[in-house]
């Protein structure tokens, strides 16, 4: 009986043990100093070992910045990136360093390198080092600190470090200087990526083999899309129709309206759908407010059209079905800011009105009217794809939540004064999950995030590099949706973001960028509604198992035969 114990003893030390996984990769990151940042080292270890998808994160000494979340993600996006179901393991991040750094999500990058490598078993150079966020789709985002951090490398004696693509550049004096032969005059190698796929080549030498499937529309998106911009973009006729006189100061706004109205016509005959309801509701608000100064709305008649409006509004929502799967939050939230968005300028409509601005009135009222037609447009898609439940609403909201504050926090390091908007963005997300609205709350939060991460890639990033950095995004934000689409899911708003983000790359860079940081987030919600799976072990793990239990067996065998001899010579 004793030997049995001991062989089940010794069996469930090693059984761990076949599974685990180990890792190191040195981390590049900035002390502040009374005299300014400095560069510094520090090492993360990570070691995987069989579990229930727990992540810890230990730090020695603590980061200025909480990591938890964003090394959670860092860990996701890893998982995601190789299409690996991480739900069967616990991962164990230690960031040891001489001195307190800057953390929060600049080592996002390097922890979703260091997560694939190892989940993938693949070798790990350690002469390279990453810097850089980690963001939807596996995109490396901008950090700070990078001539300081290279000066850390250097000091070390690693032999190539990891930037974000279109950081390549510093001025020193008012003259622009190159990293890259920065760091070669110190024998380091400075790469740019901008992604996962460009930094794993150096660390681990292996290149990703590229995705070849093809974007696949859902044939119901591209139905009720259409029908969508078909419906906004044929209002725009009935609203003309409505003009009864155009007085000769609103010649300029007709001929702004009846571009928009081509532009989304020719959207339409492209199939650019989302694109196309966006000019034509452009065109339409523009429309409407000729409509309503022609017809001289007296501040009685404004006051009715509000009143009105907002009960429609309510009729609306109240009529608004269950909300079942992925689909359907996307379709709340979009109806649900619209809805929002309408009463906001029905409330701005009318306190202009009691200023006596009747112009400004009457153009946010007409804003109002179309923005209500618009969310009536979007009550199509309610009802498909797979279906979620409540408590993961919960849990996505306050994990988004996370995200999109470290995010923000990260930003106001190096930017304080920038995003206030963002801000005010994420406030009334925390208000949405107070009231228990966490489709909103999900919603409000991805954008948030999103506008994060466009805000320091328009400052970080060198400016001729920003189209290249919009083209890059869009390849990785059609790449999950790939993803999505094969899980059975088509991201409804995500999709229509990047849409309408390529309509903008030619012309709007700024806008393209930050749709395109949209499309990212919200093609990617699939994630945050994981269902757990059947423990699967592939070739090499059950190979490891059995040389685990082969060893405990010959473990059990010694002792057992040590025990005789011992008798014997007793």
């Amino acid at each position: 009986m004793k030997k049995w114990a001991l062989f089940f003893a010794v069996m469930l030390l090693l059984i761990p043990a076949a599974g685990a996984k180990q890792g190191h990769i040195t981390l590049l990151a900035v002390s502040e100093t009374d005299s300014g940042y400095k560069g510094v080292t520090a090492d993360l270890y990570l070691e995987i070992e069989p579990g229930n998808d727990r992540v810890f994160i230990e730090s020695f000494p603590l980061t200025k910045l909480d990591t938890q979340i964003s090394t959670r993600f860092a860990k996701d996006i890893a998982c995601q990136y190789i299409e690996m179901d991480c739900s069967n393991y616990d991962f164990f991040y230690t960031i040891k360093g001489s001195s307190a750094i800057i953390g929060g999500p600049s080592a996002g990058a390097a922890m979703s390198a260091l997560t694939v490598a190892l989940l993938g078993n693949k070798r790990i150079n350690d002469s390279v080092a990453i810097t850089g966020t980690i963001n939807s789709g596996g995109i490396i985002g901008p950090v700070g600190g990078i001539k300081e951090k290279i000066e850390a490398a250097k000091d070390l004696g690693l032999g190539t470090v990891i930037i974000p693509k279109g950081q390549g550049t510093f001025n020193v004096s008012s003259l622009t200087r190159n990293f890259s032969e920065y760091g070669g005059g110190m024998g380091i190698n400075v790469v740019e990526s901008y992604d996962l796929d460009d930094a794993l080549v150096y660390l681990t030498g292996e290149e990703k083999k590229k995705e070849t499937a093809p974007l696949e529309i859902d044939p119901g998106y591209l139905g009720i899309m259409g029908s969508l911009a078909g419906d906004i973009c044929n209002r725009s006729r009935e609203i003309i129709l409505q003009v009864q006189d155009v007085d000769e100061k609103f010649m300029q706004e007709e001929d702004a309206a009846n571009e928009l109205h081509e532009l989304g016509l020719e959207a339409k005959k492209s199939g650019d759908y989302y694109s196309a309801a966006s000019f034509c509701f452009g065109a339409n608000v523009r429309y409407r407010g000729i409509e309503f100064m022609s017809k001289k709305y007296s501040a009685g008649e404004i006051r009715r059209e509000a009143e009105q409006l907002m009960e429609q509004s309510k009729r609306f929502l109240a009529s608004l079905p269950e909300i079942k799967t992925v689909t359907d939050v996307q379709t709340f939230s979009i109806v649900k800011e619209r809805i929002i968005n309408m009463e906001d300028n029905i409330n701005a409509s009318l306190a202009y009105l009691e200023a006596g601005e009747t112009e400004k009135s009457i153009s946010l009222l007409a804003y109002a009217t179309e923005r209500l037609y618009s969310a009536h447009t979007w009550g199509y898609f309610f009802g498909q794809g797979k279906k979620i439940a409540t408590a993961d609403l919960n849990a996505s909201c306050i994990t988004k939540l996370s995200e999109a504050e470290e995010m923000i926090q990260y930003v106001k390091l190096f930017t304080p004064d920038s995003i206030s908007q963002t801000e005010l963005g994420l406030k009334r997300a925390y208000e949405d999950f107070e009231r228990g609205e966490f489709e909103l709350c999900l919603f409000k939060a991805s954008k948030a995030k999103a506008e994060a991460n466009a805000a320091i890639d328009f400052l970080s990033v060198n400016k001729e590099d920003i189209k290249q950095l919009v083209m890059k995004k869009n390849e990785m934000a059609k790449k999950v949706i790939i993803r999505q689409t094969k899980k059975g899911t088509f991201p409804v708003i995500g999709y229509s973001y990047y849409e309408y983000a390529r309509s903008l790359d030619e012309t709007e860079e700024q806008s393209a960028l930050l749709y395109s940081e949209y499309a990212l987030e919200l093609s990617n919600l699939d994630m945050y509604f994981r269902e757990k799976k059947r423990i699967r072990i592939n070739r090499e793990e059950a190979a490891t198992f059995a040389s685990g239990f082969i060893l405990g067996v010959i473990a059990l065998y010694l002792i057992s035969t040590m025990k005789k001899r011992r008798r014997i010579t007793l």
